[in-house]
């Protein structure tokens, strides 16, 4: 089984390369019809998108700690978390603009001359909501918060009947360029006055092995003592 996974692995970021250059490509080609008569507006968001867009995979891919690298790094981390919503938006300004002119009731010259001017509302719309989404999404991640959940778990053994446990989860830490180990060592910070019997790590834990502080993370791991 390991070997199949090891054997597909490629194949698989083969196709996740795929989708992602499809989807920017078809946010870059969305701003480029919406802007149609800008002059150089339309030409320097374009090439502003693409160069966000690339960051994250050159700046993963260049396996550098220079400042450069992180600067990249960091900026594609925040563009991975939003680009599906860009995507999203975009589709759906693009079907109210269908529909305004299937209900317009107007000349055929007034209609062309419309299609012809920028959409400059559609475009502040779709940059304004993804400037608040990705800073939404960055002091989410910077500034994490304990959320409790009471979970009941029916069982058939009565020495488990009316015992509780506490399960502490964390998930998304992405260690290493994108974030250092004082991320780790502030969650479990959070978690260690719960006391809890256990501690799930969820996935996305770490990002690469460069600039990973594993003393650190030693540490971090140390203020929480599970039993289980």
């Amino acid at each position: 089984e390991l070997h199949f996974i090891s054997d597909t692995m490629p194949l698989f970021f083969f196709y996740v390369a795929l989708v992602y250059c499809c989807i920017n490509s078809w946010i870059i080609w969305w701003f480029w019809r919406a802007l149609r008569g800008s002059g150089r507006v339309r030409v320097i968001t374009c090439l502003v998108l693409l160069f966000i867009a690339a960051c994250f995979p050159f700046g993963y891919l260049s396996s550098s700690a220079l400042p450069w690298a992180m600067i990249l790094l960091r900026i594609g981390a925040i563009w991975i978390g939003v680009f599906i919503y860009v995507f999203l938006m975009v589709l759906v300004a693009d079907g109210v603009v269908i529909i305004r002119r299937l209900f317009r009731a107007s000349s055929q010259n007034a209609s062309q001359k419309h299609r012809q001017r920028p959409r400059y509302w559609a475009c502040m719309a779709v940059v304004v909501l993804t400037v608040m989404l990705g800073a939404a999404g960055w002091i989410n991640a910077a500034y994490p918060v304990v959320r409790e959940f009471d979970v009941a778990v029916p069982t058939q053994q009565p020495e488990l009947q009316g015992k509780t446990l506490t399960i502490a989860a964390l998930s998304d830490l992405h260690l290493g360029r994108t974030l250092p180990a004082a991320r780790l060592s502030r969650a479990m910070g959070l978690i260690a006055p719960h006391q809890p019997d256990a501690v799930f790590f969820l996935g996305d834990v770490l990002d690469d092995h460069i600039l990973l502080d594993l003393d650190a993370m030693r540490d971090a791991i140390a203020q929480v003592q599970p039993p289980l």
